[in-house]
């Protein structure tokens, strides 16, 4: 199994700051994109333990395709991507990404395309995002 956890929101609030307006949005963002992840690895074949979530993170059973968790952790990483503005569009795309690297664990040409795809995607939502 593998367990994906978007980012806790209070790792992104200023220290000593009360819970604005726009981190409640980041917050709330952050659930829709996590229920969006896991709607999309169902799609693709994969258990999500407890059918899907309510909260941040997103635990997938990897053992009907054949993934350890040791290898697959090794593919995968969710940074701050509500915080950098992505939404169902873009989590549909991460799913993709995820998807193509841990099946495809010892295709250096498909985990380096992967990569490239990811590090495009990452520039196009910036992580100091101007509001």
């Amino acid at each position: 199994m593998v367990a994906i956890c978007l980012t806790d929101i209070r790792r992104l609030s200023p220290a000593n700051a009360s819970i604005s307006n726009i981190t409640k949005q980041i917050q709330k963002k952050t659930i829709e994109n996590a229920q969006t992840m896991a709607r999309d690895f169902m799609k693709k074949g994969y258990r999500v333990v407890s059918g899907g979530t309510d909260t941040h993170q997103v635990l997938i059973d990897l053992i009907s395709k054949g993934i350890s968790g040791k290898s697959a952790k090794n593919c995968l990483g969710s940074g701050a991507v509500s915080a950098r503005g992505m939404a169902a569009p873009q989590m549909q795309r991460i799913v993709e990404f995820m998807n193509a690297a841990m099946i495809n664990q010892n295709n250096n040409e498909i985990l380096k395309e992967t990569s490239d795809k990811t590090l495009e995607l990452c520039k196009a939502f910036p992580v100091n995002r101007s509001a």
